[in-house]
């Protein structure tokens, strides 16, 4: 069973291009946390996607994907929380990794995520603070 469907995930050039120009930026030590409503002229999908980018400078191969599957995993076990979020509810994530997340542990990889998506909330709803 995959855990981590196809219609969650940014899949092509074009969606994280349109999302790293346009979308609202989170950083923290681990990751920068990019936002982008997917239209935001239509009603919102049902589904937040998300998209990964580790660069070499996290570390080698085997690094770089230890580093996304724990975002990865952060993101499957808080999407519940996010997708009843009506802020949240049918935007792209893009998490861009740092260096420093190649230090962190899964825990720890979460409680950053997920700070980092309550700051992202505070952002796109100013009124609701």
């Amino acid at each position: 069973m995959q855990t981590f469907p196809s219609e969650c995930r940014l899949k092509n050039r074009k969606e994280f291009h349109r999302t790293l120009n346009d979308g609202i930026k989170i950083v923290c030590s681990e990751m920068v946390l990019v936002a982008q409503r997917i239209d935001p002229n239509s009603e919102p999908a049902a589904h937040t996607r998300l998209g990964l980018i580790a660069s070499k400078k996290v570390g080698n191969a085997v690094v770089r994907n230890r580093v996304k599957r724990n975002i990865r995993e952060s993101f499957r076990i808080l999407k519940e929380d996010i997708e009843q979020n009506t802020v949240l509810k049918g935007i792209d994530l893009v998490v861009i990794a740092r260096a420093k997340a190649a230090q962190v542990k899964q825990g720890q990889m979460q409680s950053a995520l997920e700070q980092s998506i309550y700051r992202l909330v505070k952002k796109m709803n100013p009124k609701s603070s």
